[in-house]
């Protein structure tokens, strides 16, 4: 009777281990599961942020390229009234006609 009942504790040791067993497996699949999630939801806290800071620098390169063509448009403008003195001051030094104002600044005979 003693050796029944000790087979017995060692059928329900068994099962017992073999739930322990199948728990452990369904906890580490839920671990991995849960490891992925967190993976996917840092990824899309990452791709976030780098879409934030592409916006950033498409923002900052507008304003960029837009204060290049103002510097460009300047820089043209700078040149014609250079020119445009040039053209005078050569006239004035030849004597041969009374210089203007072309560039919309005053000119030497202005002054």
């Amino acid at each position: 009777m003693l050796f029944i009942e000790i087979e017995r504790l060692y059928l329900i040791q068994a099962e017992l281990l073999e739930e322990l067993d199948n728990f452990n497996k369904a906890y580490a699949k839920l671990m991995d599961e849960h490891d992925k999630l967190k993976r996917n939801s840092a990824d899309a806290s990452i791709i976030k942020d780098l879409r934030e800071k592409i916006q950033d620098l498409q923002d900052s390169n507008a304003a960029l390229m837009e204060n290049n063509r103002e510097l460009s448009d300047q820089s043209i403008r700078r040149l014609n009234e250079i020119e445009a003195l040039k053209k005078n001051l050569s006239a004035l030094e030849s004597g041969d006609v009374t210089p203007k104002n072309d560039g919309g600044r005053l000119s030497i005979v202005d002054l």
